[in-house]
């Protein structure tokens, strides 16, 4: 027998919508018009912004600044900065941090090799990032820094980010979902939560076993496939990585659901579309929203965690600021979002409420003998805790005990007491 806590209150399938790359360049129009129907049916969306962009050869930049390698921090864009302050005040939204600059380092991500002063192949982006921000800040600043470091690199998108937004991050998104192990670690040190991806694409990146110079080929062949395509990703969270026992996850960890062995783009413009002859795009289509509609089915289930990555951008190739281009996937986008609104007995959420609760999660001692559960609680009051346990429950009616009305495998305890012990039995 197994027993598992659930993230989710009384068991509720938590809901969270990631959209990434927010910057300098971004109009509020367009997080608006992407947006304005999930803040009307109560969703939460996580933006995730890039405090100080690098005008790099990359779709998150409009193509009138593309490569022209000059930094734009988000504080000199008031017009966005007014609109996610006055989101975040309304609770519709939190803010990620999203790197620093986004800028590549031998094509992959900025997080993807430790920063190290000595290590000049690697920092001389580093490098050149904070030397043009501190040449850049009033000299009498407390923000002057000479120290080039990893907290201080990551301390230039805190600033930015604190400055313009009001808000100190909590959270931090690597850009292209590439983190090394070590940075990993890092940003926890820093008392951040990390969001990052386990899969076997993130094993390989992260792997110190293999040269460096596959990693390069295999990421520059991405970036060359993926680059200019307008995607949305399904992630889940799996609850046993939640619990007491699991002491190798940090932060919020996203898992890729099983897929159709088809491509993981969602839409393709026309040019791209002529790569895929023998597929209608509306095939196409489908069969990607089918692959969502599945994932819900399976996170009904079992009770798990979805996550929903976007990139406004995408809806609006290349930088169109007045209207969508890419209909289809603007209308995939909305059947998506209307199959998440349907999702029976859910919890809207983001990122931070869904980290208080694996906080206190974590921190509950669960252990079975026999037909015996026995539930250990921490110092504090815990309310609203679930458990799945891997057969149907009968177990003896009990006040504290809430019975799932759908699921005979979940079981609530309203109030776990502080140093507290519940035990409960099977029939």
């Amino acid at each position: 027998m197994t027993i598992t806590p659930l993230i989710g209150p009384y068991g509720k399938i938590p809901i969270l919508i990631r959209d990434d790359d927010t910057n300098f360049f971004t109009k509020s129009n367009m997080l608006e018009t992407i947006y304005s129907k999930a803040w009307n049916n109560n969703f939460k969306v996580s933006i995730s912004v890039i405090p100080y962009q690098k005008a790099i050869k990359d779709v998150c930049i409009p193509s009138d600044a593309r490569n022209s390698q000059e930094y734009y921090s988000v504080e000199n864009n008031k017009e966005i900065c007014s609109f996610l302050k006055d989101k975040v005040n309304h609770n519709n939204i939190e803010i990620i941090q999203h790197g620093v600059s986004h800028a590549l380092i031998d094509g992959r991500g900025e997080f993807s090799k430790n920063i190290d002063a000595n290590r000049n192949n690697i920092n001389r982006i580093i490098n050149d990032t904070f030397t043009h921000y501190y040449s850049s800040r009033d000299n009498t600043s407390s923000e002057t820094n000479n120290k080039i470091d990893f907290k201080s690199y990551v301390d230039i998108g805190r600033n930015i980010l604190k400055k313009s937004l009001g808000i100190t991050p909590t959270f931090f998104a690597p850009p292209f979902d590439d983190f090394s192990a070590n940075n990993l670690n890092l940003i926890s040190s820093l008392g951040m939560v990390p969001i990052y991806g386990r899969s076997n694409y993130h094993r390989f990146f992260r792997s110190p076993y293999i040269p460096n110079q596959i990693k390069k080929y295999v990421a520059d062949k991405f970036i060359k496939k993926f680059a200019n395509m307008g995607f949305i990703i399904p992630f889940i969270m799996s609850n046993a990585d939640y619990n007491n026992n699991n002491k190798n996850n940090q932060g919020i960890v996203l898992h890729v659901p099983k897929r159709p062995k088809l491509d993981l783009i969602s839409n393709n413009d026309k040019k791209q579309e002529d790569e895929y002859e023998d597929r209608k795009e509306g095939e196409t289509s489908q069969t990607f929203v089918k692959w969502v509609s599945n994932t819900i089915s399976s996170c009904i289930a079992q009770r798990t965690s979805i996550c929903i990555l976007n990139h406004y951008h995408h809806y609006f190739y290349d930088w169109n600021y007045e209207y969508i281009t890419r209909k289809n996937l603007f209308e995939q986008w909305q059947q998506i979002l209307n199959l998440l609104d349907k999702i029976p007995f859910s919890w809207k959420t983001t990122f931070i409420d869904i980290h208080q609760r694996i906080s206190k999660i974590k921190k509950i001692n669960i252990s079975k003998t026999g037909q015996k559960i026995t539930i250990k609680s921490s110092d504090e009051l815990l309310e609203d805790i679930s458990f799945k346990v891997n057969r149907e429950l009968n177990l003896e009616k009990k006040e504290n005990l809430v019975y799932d009305e759908q699921d005979k495998t979940i079981v609530t305890i309203n109030q776990l007491k502080p140093n507290s012990t519940s035990i409960f039995y099977l029939r």
